[in-house]
């Protein structure tokens, strides 16, 4: 069996777009000790280790209550910014499908005005953002400036 080599005929992506790719896994591995979420008690907060693990593990469950939790959703949208951070191309328009889950996703964030903080679910209210959430959605712009920038890869319409 005789295996043909066929040149690349791929464009490499221009240097701007692995860049960003860099820049925001950086930014986000960056946002994971800073704090997130700074409550009301005095000292108390959340930082993006902690939201990340217990978003993750028990997000879900509070998250499907729609008439108040939908907030608890939004540490899923880390995981098609992950995908994104890949510097591959994906098939068809699976990118702009992860963007767009990505994104509603992320915003979510804003819908929470208390976390919870222990099994008995009692909530502590959120006074401020700490710096780990503006250099989450810090990453989550450079994936997205990395994807829309990046030249487009599909074939063209005459087949060329």
């Amino acid at each position: 069996m005789k295996t043909e080599l066929r040149p690349n005929t791929q464009t490499p992506q221009p240097r701007y777009i692995m860049a960003a790719h860099i820049a925001a896994a950086l930014l986000w591995l960056l946002s994971l000790p800073q704090e997130v979420f700074i409550l009301s008690e005095s000292g108390r907060s959340f930082d993006g280790i902690a939201v990340l693990v217990f978003g993750t593990l028990f997000g879900w469950v509070y998250g499907l209550d729609w008439s108040r939790e939908i907030g608890y959703l939004a540490v899923y949208a880390n995981y098609p910014a992950l995908l994104l951070m890949l510097p591959i191309r994906y098939p068809g328009r699976l990118a702009e499908i992860l963007l767009g889950v990505m994104w509603p996703l992320a915003l979510l964030t804003f819908l929470l005005d208390a976390v919870i903080i222990n099994e008995a679910a009692h909530r502590i209210a959120i006074t401020a953002y700490g710096p780990g959430l503006y250099l989450w959605f810090a990453a989550l712009a450079a994936v997205t400036f990395a994807r829309l920038a990046a030249p487009d890869q599909r074939p063209s319409e005459n087949g060329c």
